[in-house]
């Protein structure tokens, strides 16, 4: 599988980049991670040991980095712990990483700086930093958000993504959880840079999670598996206007 893709320039022109679950392509040697030039694919130095499920750009003010975040815990004999960056040359660790899997990544500033926000299934970062599946990396240190998000059997950040609901722009997290901050928000909740709020009643069905988000027409798309946004009847996805949920027509089945 193909899970993420990013455009990252790191000296030799814009590439696009593809993380997942492969190690070649066609007879080239990739290693869940390869670039793709417009006409080859090329391996990402020594590539990774396993598992990327995220790809991100994020400048930590020496330049723009790309972080690799998924289930590797090693780069030949390095302890990598799930997150990774590629200067270009070579990848490079990422303090302490995360103790267990890496599933989003997103830049974004809520007001104290640019950050990259990490998203996943881990309870602890930078090796000692307790972080409730979503965690911030300033380029020098990690930090929580507050208690992160918990409720649920099977408890884990899927995407992130930065929007601007008309009034101010937020982070807007999604995956398998019930409760962001303590605040009841079902599967999908937004942080402002210092508390969490639902999207109305938030997003609910059959195994309940929500998967990737984009925008379209100024508007917010979540796509995964659920039957109803903010107590709307919808087929596994759906539109959030800034106040209220709609489907988008008949949805998609299975």
């Amino acid at each position: 599988s193909v899970n993420a893709l990013v455009v990252f320039d790191d000296g030799a022109g814009p590439r696009l980049y593809a993380g997942g679950r492969f190690t070649t392509s066609g007879t080239t040697s990739v290693k869940y991670v390869g670039k793709w030039s417009g006409s080859s694919w090329s391996q990402v130095g020594a590539g990774l040991a396993s598992q990327v499920n995220a790809l991100a750009v994020f400048n930590e003010g020496a330049g723009a980095r790309l972080f690799a975040g998924g289930s590797f815990t090693t780069v030949g004999s390095t302890n990598f712990n799930r997150m990774a960056r590629w200067n270009g040359s070579a990848w490079q660790v990422v303090s302490g990483g995360a103790n267990n899997e890496v599933l989003a990544l997103a830049p974004f500033d809520d007001g104290s700086g640019p950050k990259l926000f990490v998203g996943g299934k881990f309870t602890q970062v930078g090796g000692s930093v307790a972080a409730n599946r979503i965690a911030r990396w300033s380029g020098s240190s990690w930090t929580a958000l507050g208690s992160g998000v918990s409720g649920g059997t099977t408890i884990q950040v899927n995407s992130m993504l930065p929007w601007n609901d008309g009034t101010a722009t937020a982070l807007y997290v999604a995956g398998r959880f019930t409760l962001a901050g303590g605040v009841t928000v079902n599967l999908i909740a937004k942080w402002d840079g210092t508390t969490w709020s639902p999207l109305g009643s938030g997003i609910s069905g059959l195994n309940q999670f929500v998967g990737p988000l984009t925008i379209h027409n100024g508007e917010l798309i979540a796509g995964g598996n659920f039957t109803t946004a903010g107590g709307v009847a919808v087929n596994n996805i759906a539109r959030w206007d800034g106040t209220s949920w709609s489907p988008l027509g008949s949805g998609a089945s299975n």
